[in-house]
């Protein structure tokens, strides 16, 4: 779901420079783009809910890069981007390292009450816009930053979105956090903004593959500070071998 968003978002954007000029078809692209929004941000919500009840966020944003494999299909085929043959070596071992994630899995410890690390790890992704600020960058490595401050928000988000389905499972709604609750809709708001801006000036497949592998990376920084996390040595080296071949593909474009 999440890729098949990413693409109709990515399809559908040229809408906002369309109406500028008023062009034919603005319309079509207009709800292309609206799909791929409610598809990646909305109708995904519950299977994540589902996800967050029994496992940390660390490993169900690890399990997305077996979104960055469909991404390079649906890029060829609907975005006339270029498919190498490495892509399929690299797709190959997301999948396998996703199922090992997969069969290493314990259900999700406690959370820590530590409110201090909720705020700061909402601020440190800004850190990324920074070289923006730069004038002489080219489009590409503009895509990049944006697409790394939106991977780290998009993750973030989901961690967020963690810790509310648990306190909603454990006490109901009266017992939902209203400040994470305005940290989940804050990240989830600026990841959708830097990543639109990405869409905008960057390849699909290159702006996908550094997203996905900081929504991946991230949240395994956030999960040691707000969880009582047990990652194992197997599943990180799983996770570094997938952020491997996110930046395989990456390099070949």
């Amino acid at each position: 779901m999440g890729a098949i968003g990413m693409v109709c978002q990515k399809k559908g954007i040229r809408w906002m420079d369309m109406r500028k000029s008023k062009q034919a078809g603005l319309s079509k692209y207009f709800f292309i783009w609206l799909a791929g929004i409610l598809t990646s941000y909305v109708l995904s919500a519950y299977p994540n809910s589902i996800a967050s009840n029994a496992l940390p966020p660390h490993i169900i944003t690890a399990m997305a890069g077996w979104e960055i494999v469909v991404i390079v299909f649906l890029s060829w085929v609907f975005l006339k981007e270029r498919m190498y043959k490495t892509d399929g070596l690299y797709a190959l071992l997301i999948v396998g390292c996703t199922a090992v994630l997969g069969v290493r899995t314990r259900p999700a410890e406690y959370m820590q009450e530590q409110k201090l690390w909720r705020i700061l790890v909402f601020l440190i992704p800004v850190v990324f816009l920074f070289p923006l600020l730069n004038k002489r960058l080219t489009a590409k490595t503009k895509a990049a930053f944006f697409a790394i401050y939106s991977g780290c928000m998009g993750g973030l988000a989901l961690v967020y979105f963690n810790i509310l389905v648990r306190a909603i499972f454990a006490h109901g709604l009266k017992g939902l956090p209203i400040g994470i609750l305005a940290l989940y809709l804050l990240s989830a708001v600026l990841g959708l903004i830097g990543e639109q801006t990405s869409y905008r000036i960057g390849e699909m497949t290159v702006v996908a593959s550094i997203r996905l592998s900081l929504y991946i990376v991230y949240p395994i920084f956030c999960s040691m500070l707000l969880y009582k996390s047990s990652i194992d040595v197997i599943q990180l080296m799983a996770i570094a071998v997938i952020i491997f071949a996110c930046y395989g593909i990456y390099r070949k474009r």
